[in-house]
């Protein structure tokens, strides 16, 4: 049985599914939990990978949902910034699988790389017009993550 229920399951399934449908697993630690929607207990996670997800990152942070949904968020925790060719990989799997982004994007331009080496990209993302929503970004905010890469998909079904 698929991980997902919605529509575009075959999509982007085959990005996630292995690792994901195995979460919470022994190499998880539990980093918290909290009351969300009529006091339904969220669980915060974080896992270190044992090899690198999509070439690329390193760990993922998940809050697992008392409806047994999932919101993951894969990043980059190393030294080495991932090298430009890289994300454009990463992006040109999403797109081959996903479409083009919420703006109509395609693969990366070249001005897109340009930002990426410097780490002001804003990244991508498949929000509105998937029914997995997936963003690829250089996160500037959080303190965990600031600096590094991230794919965040969101409400992924574990049922």
């Amino acid at each position: 049985m698929g991980l997902l229920k919605q529509p575009d399951q075959d999509k982007i399934i085959q990005l996630c599914d292995t690792l994901v449908s195995q979460l919470p697993d022994e190499k998880c630690t539990l980093l918290g939990e909290s009351k969300g929607d009529n006091d339904k207990i969220i669980k915060l996670f974080i896992r270190k990978t044992d090899r690198k997800e999509f070439d690329i990152f390193t760990e993922l942070e998940f809050f697992l949902f008392a409806n047994d949904t999932l919101d993951v968020t894969f990043s980059h925790q190393n030294l080495l910034f991932p090298s430009t060719s890289q994300i454009a990989e990463l992006v040109r799997k999403v797109v081959n699988r996903m479409g083009k982004d919420d703006d109509g994007k395609g693969y990366l331009k070249e001005s897109e790389e340009n930002k990426i080496q410097d780490k002001s990209w804003a990244g991508r993302s498949w929000q509105r017009k998937a029914a997995l929503p997936v963003s690829i970004y250089i996160d500037q905010e959080d303190d965990n993550f600031a600096g590094n890469l991230c794919m965040d998909i969101q409400r992924i079904s574990k049922r």
